[in-house]
């Protein structure tokens, strides 16, 4: 896949996560990100949560029990008290498997379900009039269960929340799980989101996937 591929329209802008500059979003900015290692990863979803934290923001992790424990070591890492900012709503961590579990029914995300289950977050988060910043890692289970429509539904039943609540939005799916015969199912995920952050190793790797499956 060539960069050129991944620019699909005026609202897709493509950002190398060497540079941080990527992490300042404005409200209601849905943004995907692919990556190749865990690693990499966790050190961009960490200058993300660092930004909000600075910003004075309220941050939700919506992630796997792995990546909730490894990002928890490196904000620790980084000088940040994650229980003193848990106690005041700035930091609200939430198993993303759990989450889905309220609001899938026969393999597909259920709109009010849905709604239900994440506007109290955003209710608590907003207090005070607080900007909010999300990372999600539902979509990304959906993906590799091989639930590529519920996926794409699941993606804009978020920017249809957006237009109720004011909150940054940063999605992340593994670079591998794109393979040859699901060009169209990613173009539709990169459509959902407003910019694609995306490293040069990312791109080869979903190229090498195309060519080897």
């Amino acid at each position: 896949m060539s960069m050129g591929e991944l620019q699909l329209s005026n609202q897709n802008v493509l950002a190398m996560t060497g540079d941080s500059s990527w992490t300042e979003v404005a409200e209601k900015e849905h943004l995907v990100h692919f990556y190749t290692a865990d690693k990499l990863l966790i050190d961009a979803l960490a200058h993300y949560v660092s930004r909000g934290f600075d910003n004075k923001e309220a941050v939700i992790i919506i992630a796997t029990e792995e990546h909730l424990g490894m990002l928890n070591r490196e904000l620790e890492d980084r000088n940040y008290d994650i229980f003193s900012l848990a106690r005041k709503d700035l930091y609200m961590t939430i198993v993303a498997s759990d989450l889905l579990n309220e609001f899938m029914v026969d393999g597909w995300p259920v709109k009010n379900l849905f709604e239900e289950a994440i506007q109290p977050v955003l209710q608590k988060a907003i207090r005070g009039n607080r900007k909010i910043r999300a990372f999600g890692e539902m979509v990304m289970l959906l993906w590799k269960r091989g639930l590529h429509g519920a996926t794409i539904h699941l993606e804009h039943l978020w920017n249809e929340l957006a237009e109720e609540y004011d909150f940054a939005l940063l999605c992340a799916y593994p670079s591998q799980a794109f393979t040859h015969g699901l060009e169209s199912a990613i173009q539709h995920v990169c459509k959902a989101h407003s910019k694609v952050i995306i490293a040069a190793d990312s791109i080869q790797a979903i190229g090498e996937n195309k060519a080897t499956a």
